[in-house]
């Protein structure tokens, strides 16, 4: 199956982002005015339909409206958890690289795994590298230690380093918690630049 965003699934969740964006401006004017001592126009409202895809669940489609924070661009769901991998697999990366050891893909999934609950595959980091090219240097290595059953050692393993700016001749970086937040925030700027991209494409489409 393609791990790509359809056309039609991003055109769909555009929509909702809108509708979520809407709905969370009416939230805070009516809470607001509910401090104020003034009636809610909630109360004589229903809920915005269209969700964004039949089949897609309660947790999703309101994801946006349970997160703290100004009224801005609601990234969609699977972009949403795309950021959190990359945030679980940096902080697993820097914690193996600052420690010197080989940062294998096989560790990473395990540790990402673990902190999110989540399947994690290639396939992720695939499109991790998409959105953030200059995050990690990729290679295929062998003889490359291993305790992890139907692995041996001379099999090619997926390695993963940290790109951190460092002088020439300087000794390597550690991957600070400063780092992994300048890296996290120019993840998410990248994830919303190719959103606000779609967009742009998709209010083209509609010929306004």
């Amino acid at each position: 199956a393609s791990s790509k965003v359809t056309f039609s699934e991003l055109k769909s969740c555009l929509q909702r982002a809108r509708e979520l964006g809407a709905r969370a401006q009416e939230l805070r004017a009516s809470a607001q005015r509910k401090d104020a001592g003034e009636p809610s126009v909630l109360e004589d409202q229903g809920h915005p339909a269209g969700p964004c895809g039949e089949k897609a669940p309660a947790y999703q489609r309101f994801h946006a409206l349970a997160q703290p924070g100004p009224p801005g661009l609601v990234l969609p769901y699977k972009y949403q958890v795309l950021a959190e991998m990359f945030r679980s697999m940096d902080a697993i990366v820097g914690l193996l690289y600052n420690r010197s050891e080989t940062v294998t893909f096989a560790k990473v999934k395990q540790g990402v795994q673990d902190m999110m609950r989540k399947r994690f595959e290639e396939r992720n980091v695939g499109q991790i590298r998409t959105v953030y090219p200059t995050s990690y240097r990729f290679r295929q290595e062998r003889n490359i230690p291993t305790f992890k059953d139907g692995i041996k050692r001379s099999d090619y393993q997926l390695t993963i380093e940290p790109l951190l700016d460092h002088e020439a001749g300087s000794t390597a970086p550690q991957l600070t918690a400063s780092h992994l937040l300048q890296r996290r925030r120019l993840f998410s700027q990248n994830l919303e630049k190719r959103v606000r991209e779609h967009h742009r494409a998709f209010l083209a489409s509609l010929n306004l």
